[in-house]
């Protein structure tokens, strides 16, 4: 019987710790819950991974999605029946700070979810 040399076992190691997935969902209490810009845009984060994103023009549909929280950086992922920004996902650096944060965008290629996710959000509170 043939034994596998243990350089084999440390290129497979290696290579399956080079693949990246999604990041893994980290709920942050900070956060979760509901944030509105100066454009009047609007952002809600459930600990489950959902995120509704209500944009400023009355006309326009809320849209629908998941989105991933790593510690540092938010990453949202349209769903497509949203048809707005479904392409790509957004990436966006995220500096929290009490009832704040400040978005900066790391790669988007939807120009809109751009335009209008960068800068700073403030907390909302609930009206329960």
């Amino acid at each position: 019987m043939r034994s596998t040399p243990p350089a084999t076992f440390l290129v497979a190691f290696a290579c399956l710790s080079a693949c990246k997935g999604n990041p893994e969902r980290v709920a942050s209490p900070d956060l979760v819950g509901a944030w509105r810009n100066e454009q009047g845009a609007t952002l809600s984060f459930q600990s489950t991974g959902l995120v509704t994103y209500g944009r400023p023009d009355p006309k326009a549909r809320v849209v629908i999605g998941e989105y991933t929280y790593d510690g540092e950086q938010v990453t949202f992922m349209f769903r497509p029946e949203s048809r707005w920004c479904t392409n790509d996902d957004g990436v966006y650096r995220v500096q929290l700070e009490p009832g704040a944060f400040e978005a900066t965008v790391v790669s988007d290629s939807c120009k809109e979810r751009e335009r209008l996710t960068k800068g700073r959000w403030q907390r909302v509170e609930s009206r329960r």
